[in-house]
């Protein structure tokens, strides 16, 4: 879920590079183009990952297309992923993957 508000631990997106500009904080989960909507769709630049996070970013809607891990935060994402992830899969280090029961 997409929330502007959580407590506790998340990431955070930009819509601009170094940390600026529109940000909503994700918590640990899978987030495919339904999930982002309009908010931030194709339109994350930086990424702040506090430590024990891995961050799976995606170019295609549906968890395909190219493809980055990143474990630490990103000022400005290259010219692959700037403005064009369509999928995110975020997980904690030492917490189940993210869909196991």
């Amino acid at each position: 879920m997409i929330d502007n508000h959580l407590p506790g631990k998340y990431i955070t997106v930009y819509d601009k590079c170094n940390y600026s500009g529109k940000q909503f904080n994700l918590k640990p989960g899978v987030y495919g183009q339904s999930q982002f909507n309009s908010t931030m769709y194709k339109k994350v630049s930086s990424i702040k990952i506090p430590p024990g996070f891995i961050v799976k970013v995606f170019t295609g809607d549906d968890f395909n297309g190219t493809t980055a891990i990143y474990t630490k935060s990103v000022a400005c994402l290259d010219s692959v992923f700037n403005n064009n992830i369509g999928s995110v899969i975020i997980e904690q280090v030492g917490s189940r993957p993210v869909g196991s029961h």
